[in-house]
């Protein structure tokens, strides 16, 4: 009953969430100053499957729940996003050769999650991002306002039963901006923009233009097969009637008499 009223609960409150709400979050180091900042606006969507059969899903978004901890007291430095329900998002910074390089990660709990009913060993679930991402030179902000979607998916066997169980997690950010070193006065650097990324979908738009250019192409092709049929047609027809102008003794060719005669005119001209 518990996780039917915070599962709604949830929903209700990403339905009144309006759409490109961002938070800001910071990680302090032993000084007091901020060390890691991040300004994201994200969804996450995670759904439990058991036997081909939906029990559960849940949404995540950055809202007031949200607590911010982390670590920038070495040169790998990473900030996690933790839930109510003991979901985790982490971004964890690395320097290699001057620039920084970004990894993502969406760790959580089947068993609290979804109160047993698809549950799996070990407790926890990791989804890694394997796409990592160069955020630029050290001193400076990351900024991306373009959406970034990734899509994980994990089936095991649940223990003590022939049951199996399948978890999807759909993590969207929609936009972001972060800086893990040199932090200023808890402020952002100069930002570094992102470069569009290649989407696992495509949006309406270029689903749209996808679509008219290859109706254009069909048609193209189509026409271009249509006039070859014709020509074809009428070079046959042509020929067939070519043929019976020639065949003696037809309705229509020229017969030996009305040779001679033609001939014998000439002459006398």
């Amino acid at each position: 009953m518990y996780s039917r009223l915070a599962f709604w609960g949830t929903l209700l409150l990403y339905l009144m969430l309006p759409p490109g709400t961002t938070k800001l979050f910071k990680v302090h180091s032993s000084t007091g100053r901020a060390c890691v900042l991040l300004d994201i606006d994200f969804r996450i969507f995670v759904t439990a499957t058991r036997d081909g059969e939906k029990v559960g899903e849940f949404r995540l978004f950055p809202d007031a729940s949200v607590r911010a901890s982390g670590n920038c007291r070495h040169s790998i430095r990473w900030i996690r996003l933790e839930f109510l329900a003991e979901e985790s998002l982490y971004f964890v910074f690395d320097i290699r050769d001057e620039s920084i390089i970004l990894h993502r990660e969406f760790k959580f709990s089947p068993q609290f999650t979804f109160s047993g009913l698809c549950s799996l060993v070990p407790s926890f679930v990791n989804f890694k991002d394997n796409r990592v991402l160069n955020i630029g030179e050290v001193g400076t902000s990351y900024r991306c306002s373009t959406e970034y979607s990734s899509f994980y998916t994990q089936i095991g066997k649940i223990p003590d039963t022939e049951d199996v169980c399948s978890y999807t997690v759909d993590v969207d950010i929609l936009s972001m901006q972060v800086q893990a070193y040199f932090v200023n006065q808890s402020r952002f650097s100069a930002p570094t923009e992102c470069t569009p990324p290649t989407h696992r979908r495509r949006n309406w738009a270029q689903g749209l233009v996808g679509g008219v250019t290859l109706c254009f192409l069909l048609a193209g092709v189509l026409s271009s097969l249509c006039l070859q049929v014709v020509c074809k047609l009428r070079c046959l027809r042509a020929g067939s009637v070519w043929e019976r102008l020639q065949s003696p003794g037809s309705e229509t060719g020229l017969t030996d008499s009305s040779l001679e005669l033609g001939q014998r005119s000439l002459r006398g001209l």
